[in-house]
């Protein structure tokens, strides 16, 4: 009976522990970034090829399932890859926007005082922080809730924030890579009250009422904040770029297309007496000279060239000058 008796008091315990952990509140955001470049948009899953000088429209999404109250973030870019961040405009018709009123700032880098732009940086490793510093730089985003205006916090929303412009610098090299990123080590939590990236928590539609000001209870993903890009030269690269053949041989030609989100291609040569090739790139040696190979996006935005000398080996020149091939050997 004691036996039974203790068995049934443990289901009990951990029916209870269950009980308390599922009923436990639960507060989870996700913040977003996606990138416009050549007329086509990206996201954290893509390699965004741009060129120097380039400007790159960037917008700043965020998703909860709270009511959101004071909303900040510290939006991290390589440097000198990026010469700076240009405020394109806040979300005027956002839930969030509508809480905030006027109560929005934006501030780059350069318009953040010098004493400043030492707080907020990701807890990082010592040698790892110094090297981030050195390649970084940031612009930070409030969102206050002006309480004289509205008590109503916005709850679950899933909008723009903000859009922005980055520019590319027009010193970049072909083959440099640069980021934009929200690192989660900016997270303000007990153990980091100097974090840059935070919420201010309401379980009451009422801002006046249940604030749970910063809570260590609140996840933010950030998996998706982060844009990765690549400086890039060639719009289609073509792999060989340079070739030179046999008559009569063939080869395989690769294109590899860098910018635009269409990456199919349409092959074409300026001399198909020379070089002809088929709709999967594979070129054929048709006669002695020089032509140029062409990939261009289906589209007909990009393209990229190779090319193509055909020459004769020295059994051929024999068998076309020496043995009169010219006539049948063709």
């Amino acid at each position: 009976m004691k036996r039974i008796i203790a068995i049934l008091l443990s289901v009990i315990t951990l029916f209870g522990v269950f009980v308390v952990a599922s009923s436990a509140a639960s507060y989870k955001a996700t913040w977003t970034l996606n990138a416009s470049a050549g007329g086509s948009s990206y996201g954290s899953a893509d390699t965004i090829y741009v060129s120097p000088g380039e400007k790159v429209s960037v917008t700043l999404s965020f998703a909860n399932n709270y009511y959101a109250g004071p909303l900040c973030a510290q939006i991290f870019y390589s440097s000198p890859f990026f010469t700076g961040a240009e405020n394109l405009g806040f979300n005027k018709s956002g839930r969030l926007y509508a809480t905030t009123g006027n109560t929005v700032t934006y501030a780059d880098w350069d318009s953040i005082a010098a004493s400043n732009r030492e707080a907020g940086w990701p807890v990082y490793p010592a040698d790892k922080l110094a090297d981030y510093k050195a390649n970084h730089r940031f612009l930070k985003i409030n969102m206050i809730p002006n309480v004289m205006v509205t008590q109503t916090a916005a709850k679950s929303v899933d909008e723009v924030l903000l859009t922005m412009r980055f520019t590319v610098s027009s010193s970049a090299k072909n083959g440099q890579s640069g980021e934009i990123e929200i690192p989660v080590e900016t997270m303000r939590t007990s153990s980091n009250k100097f974090g840059n990236l935070y919420c201010g928590i309401y379980t009451d539609g009422d801002m006046t009422k249940s604030p749970i000001q910063y809570s260590d209870s609140l996840t933010f993903d950030c998996t998706k904040a982060k844009l990765r890009f690549v400086v890039s030269d060639d719009a289609v690269s073509i792999d060989p770029q340079t070739v030179t053949m046999n008559y009569k041989s063939t080869l395989p030609l690769t294109a590899t297309v860098n910018k635009g989100s269409v990456k199919t291609v349409n092959w074409t040569s300026s001399n198909t007496d020379v070089v002809t090739v088929d709709s999967n790139g594979n070129i054929k040696a048709a006669g002695k000279g020089t032509a140029t190979v062409t990939a261009t996006t289906t589209d007909g935005k990009y393209s990229g060239s190779c090319e193509v000398k055909v020459k004769y080996s020295l059994i051929q020149i024999i068998i076309i000058y020496v043995l009169f091939g010219f006539i049948w050997y063709k």
